[in-house]
């Protein structure tokens, strides 16, 4: 049984083929969503939920 986190992701995922990303589930403190373009070392985008992920990248790519 996939969890919300799993299927949201699997909705983000094709949606945005440029870009890793994931999530992590915080002891404390809301899940962490995260997304770094296709082969950048780190991330580059650490959100508190997936719509502000959405946002970020789509901010993202209009930076040079």
């Amino acid at each position: 049984m996939q969890s919300w986190e799993d299927k949201t992701l699997d909705l983000l995922r094709p949606k945005y083929p440029h870009w890793d990303i994931w999530f992590v589930i915080c002891y404390i403190g809301p899940t962490a969503w995260c997304a770094k373009p296709k082969g950048a070392p780190v991330a580059t985008i650490n959100a508190s939920s997936p719509e502000e992920l959405v946002e970020e990248i789509a901010s993202a790519r209009l930076l040079p």
